[in-house]
């Protein structure tokens, strides 16, 4: 057995006198070779395999769908024909999650099972929302929609709701076109703090709240009113 490791692209690398079906060819990069085995010549295109990051919940990115053949039904459920992968606008990797439309009661879709995360108690993560128009309301609820963030560009509104209740609210300046981060520290004991920034990591809004009765579950995305996207939910 022969395990071609050296070379650059472009290189020939000659694998004469050999069989075919033991040889192993092992590139150290991506690129186009030549291979010449026992006279027969080959050409072999590599490319380097996308790594899906330890602390993602989802970021919508090929190594979560293409990679692993899947598609947001496979991981998703609700109204999932109203959403799709987007390239046209993405804050981490190619692509986001869009959604576009959305009425008074709004559109959305939930995970519980078969993201490499979920967000525990004692976890902080965070997540990115950008709005089309000056219209938009987007929610997005954890421990199994027990809890929600509401962060609003028609209302310039951030809300914390801890189980049907609105625990916490402040004014914000949100502004559509904008990419604004969204930090969720979940402590232990149950107290959860919320604070949005903007892409210059300006503070837009905080706030906060305590309660202790869920521990984890699953994540929802659910907007209103016109187009919005949603990506980088990662536990940090």
């Amino acid at each position: 057995m022969v395990d071609v490791k050296d070379g650059t692209e472009g290189t020939d690398f000659n694998l004469g006198g050999i069989q075919t079906n033991t040889a192993i060819f092992d590139p150290i990069k991506s690129g186009t070779y030549n291979i010449d085995v026992n006279g027969q010549k080959l050409t072999v295109k590599v490319e380097e395999a996308s790594t899906i990051p330890d602390s993602v919940v989802d970021n919508f990115d090929t190594a979560l769908y293409d990679d692993q053949n899947n598609t947001l039904s496979d991981y998703y459920t609700g109204d999932v024909n109203s959403f799709a992968r987007a390239t046209t606008t993405a804050y981490d990797g190619n692509y986001s999650l869009q959604g576009d439309g959305g009425t008074g009661s709004g559109i959305e879709i939930s995970s519980d099972s078969g993201l490499p995360n979920y967000p525990q108690q004692g976890d902080t993560f965070e997540y990115y929302t950008y709005a089309g128009g000056t219209n938009q309301l987007i929610y997005f609820e954890f421990a199994n929609k027990n809890y929600a963030i509401h962060s609003g560009v028609r209302d310039g509104t951030l809300e914390l709701i801890l189980d049907g209740t609105e625990e916490d609210q402040a004014s914000t300046s949100l502004s559509k076109s904008t990419w604004y981060r969204h930090r969720v520290e979940w402590g232990s004991n149950g107290s959860i703090s919320v604070t949005v920034y903007d892409p210059n990591d300006n503070i837009e809004g905080q706030v906060s709240g305590t309660d202790a009765t869920y521990t984890g579950g699953g994540i929802t995305y659910n907007y209103r009113k016109g187009k919005t996207f949603l990506d980088g939910i990662y536990v940090t």
